[in-house]
């Protein structure tokens, strides 16, 4: 209704959708993930191909900026993301090595989780947040050629 709304005047919309936003000092599921491994309490997970997409907020801000600068985008709406794909294998990854943790030897099977989900709606709620998709196939880069987005690994940098 909005874009209906906006097609009868002569303003301008862009509407800009974010992924999970990272960085320093953001407290949500990424962080809650960080601090298991951080202390050793999140266990390996065996071999999961989801797609989870995320943007630092540094580029959240970045784009933001670019958006009101430029007019000239062809979509209305734009799903920005820091154009990396990312499993929770390789979140689990990139934090373990951030943390200086090694992976547990003995992985918990994703059995377990779902288990732990049907008994929990807390659980359930993780189980959905860790293991299924937050992926969109048509994400959309507004910065430059020669920006490059951070990644997951810049987690703890910002130029705020």
């Amino acid at each position: 209704k909005l874009i209906e709304l906006f097609d009868k005047t002569d303003v301008e919309l862009n509407i800009l959708r974010f992924p999970l936003v990272y960085g320093p000092s953001i407290n949500n599921n990424l962080n809650l993930l960080r601090t298991a491994i951080k202390f050793n309490i999140f266990p390996k997970i065996l071999e999961i191909n989801n797609k989870k997409q995320l943007i630092h907020i540094d580029d959240v801000v970045q784009s933001i900026y670019l958006a009101i600068r430029s007019n000239n985008f062809q979509e209305t709406v734009l799903y920005i993301t820091d154009q990396n794909i990312y499993s929770i294998n390789k979140i689990q990854k990139i934090f373990r090595e951030l943390e200086g943790n090694k992976v547990p030897a003995i992985p918990l099977p994703l059995i377990i989780f779902k288990l732990m989900a049907r008994v929990n709606s807390h659980f359930d709620l993780y189980f959905k947040k860790i293991f299924e998709d937050d992926y969109h196939s048509d994400d959309i880069s507004i910065f430059s050629r020669d920006y490059k987005p951070k990644t997951l690994k810049n987690i703890d940098e910002t130029n705020i």
